[in-house]
């Protein structure tokens, strides 16, 4: 992907146009529901959002929408790393992400209609081709995100957030825990379903039905996410990484990792995570 990739969109979306399947991307998306109401899944949590609700979803992260019985509006906006990084490069280690990524935000009138003046101004910009036009493109992105930013991080009072998986099925969630806390080991089907108490056939099937992954899909993202973390924040060789993210075989690690993130791990790491 290209580091100045841009585009945007204005759509209209009813109940039809919900997604069957989550999905991932090589770039960041800004989202603006300016209409109606939908809920975001992004990896194994729903988000309910009302028209005014914006967020940032950065590259790599499995994410749908689903449309409720209204019509609904929505501003998309794709973005390369250089949109971002000159703002994320303010923020100490992963602080940005921790903060301001996949969470969302809804603002007060002042705010809101600042917003507003923004993308309106990238949707005219975009249509022309200058270079003045691609530098107001660029502030006006950045000042949507120092909007985000400025509005702190108070989900509570805005937002009506809740985890799918723990709401809807308690089983799921609990398998979820089990593998967050227990990656690292050798951990299978069998033992996660000996660990609920549980036939391992009816768990696979729910697992799938759930989060729409295999169990295992899913153990190997949440490695390949742990592992990816430490190829960033330590200097440990590829064999450690690789055993403290469950994996016995440093060639198999490479392979698994290669297969989800389209890049070697020792390549990842050179690139400090930036994937083109």
């Amino acid at each position: 992907m290209n580091s100045n990739y841009f585009n945007i969109s204005k759509l209209y979306r009813t109940p039809e146009n919900s997604m069957s399947s989550s999905h991932t991307h090589s770039f960041w998306e800004l989202f603006y529901l300016t209409k109606g109401s939908c809920s975001i899944l992004i990896r194994d949590a729903l988000y309910e959002i009302n028209e005014g609700t914006i967020f940032l979803i950065p590259c790599d992260i499995s994410h749908k929408t689903i449309y409720s019985n209204t019509d609904n509006e929505r501003i998309v906006i794709e973005l390369g790393d250089d949109y971002v990084a000159p703002i994320i490069s303010g923020f100490p280690d992963l602080t940005f992400y921790n903060k301001y990524c996949c969470h969302f935000f809804t603002f007060n009138l002042s705010a809101s209609n600042l917003i507003n003046y923004y993308f309106d101004t990238v949707l005219l910009e975009s249509k022309k081709h200058s270079s003045i036009s691609s530098l107001t493109i660029r502030h006006s992105i950045q000042g949507i995100i120092l909007c985000i930013i400025r509005s702190g991080f108070d989900i509570t009072a805005s937002l009506n957030v809740r985890n799918s998986l723990q709401t809807e099925n308690t089983i799921i969630q609990n398998a979820i825990d089990y593998i967050e806390q227990n990656f690292s080991a050798n951990i299978s089907l069998t033992a996660l379903a000996e660990h609920l108490h549980l036939n391992p056939s009816y768990l696979s099937k729910l697992f799938k039905d759930e989060t729409e992954m295999t169990f295992k899909d899913f153990l190997n993202r949440t490695r390949i996410s742990h592992a990816e973390r430490l190829l960033l924040e330590t200097n440990l060789p590829m064999s450690d990484v690789a055993s403290l993210c469950g994996y016995e075989s440093g060639n198999y690690f490479g392979d698994v990792f290669k297969k989800t993130k389209g890049i070697s791990p020792i390549k990842f790491r050179e690139a400090k995570g930036y994937i083109a």
